[in-house]
């Protein structure tokens, strides 16, 4: 859904800008259409502006 994947890319951007962990909890459409309920741990490795490294972990936490 679009409201989760802007909230997602402004937690990417705090992870950015901060250098801090960040936690975003989202939800995404599955293969088969139905929706799940992730978190991810986003962290920025690298301190460049122009294309910083970033690692992002996921967990499912639930199905719709």
């Amino acid at each position: 859904p679009k409201k989760d994947r802007d909230e997602f890319i402004t937690k990417l951007k705090q992870a950015i800008r901060t250098g801090e962990p960040v936690c975003a909890r989202f939800r995404r459409y599955h293969d088969d259409g139905h929706i799940i309920y992730l978190e991810g741990n986003i962290v920025c490795l690298s301190e460049d502006a122009v294309a910083p490294i970033i690692c992002i972990t996921f967990n499912c936490v639930g199905q719709g």
